[in-house]
């Protein structure tokens, strides 16, 4: 009751800080970098208002997330806008489950962004994946104003590691950070691998062996082996005809 007393009063002190600066400033959390490359790499994210804050991360459709990001319109960065961010996951994947827990805290510690969740295994998906390019699952990306600008290429998989990466992507800092310690095995994404049959697996396994076949059954040395085969069966039925 203590964490989530001292967690609230923390979050209503800084959003109730005038034009929502932070008290302790961003210095505190954002690696320093005079870099104009990396400068274009950030984007100029805004805080949600208190109403929207969600403290725990939404589970989308593919479909209903591809139908409100529209990636068609002219998008600037360096317009203030609102920032998401988005976890692209299979229950399937063993990577996917050790990324999960850590993910799923995210919205606690960072309760002025919005995070999502989508399967990326499922059929719905698939368009999504070809739109943003994702090679592998899992995969996060940080949206500003619902355009893709910021991927999380890392294999480490850790609380740490995600608040680092999401406060050097949208200049935002961590208002709650917590160690890898404190974080629960619990949803809303999955933290259990689920065992089910990967049918496009054996789909793809199934064309690859028909290839083979036909293929080996039209070289020359197969066609040898089968000759052979002949002609030792014709000599066994031979030599049977000749015992009777």
């Amino acid at each position: 009751m203590l964490r989530e007393l001292l967690f609230v009063t923390n979050i209503l002190f800084v959003y109730g800080v005038e034009n929502g600066v932070c008290p302790w400033g961003l210095e505190a959390v954002l690696p320093k970098s005079n870099s104009s490359k990396t400068a274009k790499k950030i984007a100029n994210c805004r805080w949600k208002e208190w109403d929207e804050v969600h403290l725990s991360v939404q589970m989308l459709d593919g479909t209903f997330f591809e139908s409100v990001n529209n990636v068609t319109t002219p998008h600037n960065r360096s317009e203030p806008g609102l920032c998401a961010v988005v976890l692209f996951y299979s229950p399937t994947c063993p990577f996917s489950i050790q990324a999960a827990p850590y993910f799923n805290a995210l919205p606690m510690v960072f309760p002025q962004i919005s995070f999502y969740a989508i399967d990326g295994s499922s059929s719905n998906a698939a368009n999504l994946l070809y739109q943003f390019v994702i090679p592998a699952l899992p995969s996060i990306i940080v949206f500003h104003k619902n355009w893709p600008f910021y991927y999380y290429n890392h294999t480490e998989y850790s609380i740490e590691s995600f608040t680092k990466f999401i406060a050097f992507a949208t200049k935002l800092p961590p208002l709650y950070p917590i160690s890898s310690a404190e974080v629960k095995n619990e949803g809303p994404v999955p933290t259990q691998l689920a065992i089910k049959p990967d049918y496009c697996l054996l789909l793809a396994w199934t064309f690859t062996l028909t290839v083979l076949t036909v293929y080996a059954g039209k070289s020359s040395s197969c066609q040898k082996l089968m000759d052979s085969i002949k002609n030792i069966w014709r000599e066994v039925e031979i030599q049977h005809q000749h015992v009777d």
